[in-house]
């Protein structure tokens, strides 16, 4: 609920263009959801500090997409593109809580 209506914002703010559940569709673009998926599974995995969450290693998303069977190499960079910058958005989305609780 409210939590991601947050990090909505902050995609919107970050990247310029909002979110599709912010102009009242009912869900994310067919294609688009493999990816958010593969960025839900990797995220919730990563490694946690004592300034925050960490960068999603390269690696992890190479392993994953291996045991999802894509092979290709333009999707794989997609993919690693997608997740890279869904990832820095959330971090900073994370920190900036952090920063206003402070």
């Amino acid at each position: 609920g409210a939590e991601q209506a947050r990090l909505f914002k902050a995609i919107h703010e970050g990247e310029g263009r909002r979110h599709p559940a912010q102009l009242e569709q009912p869900a994310l673009p067919g294609d688009c959801i493999r990816y958010w998926q593969a960025y839900g599974h990797l995220s919730a995995a990563r490694p946690w500090s004592s300034v925050g969450p960490q960068a999603l290693a390269v690696s992890e998303v190479a392993a994953l997409l291996t045991m999802l069977g894509i092979q290709d190499g333009a999707t794989r960079m997609k993919y690693l593109r997608l997740i890279q910058r869904l990832d820095e958005v959330e971090r900073r989305f994370i920190q900036s809580q952090r920063q206003a609780k402070s």
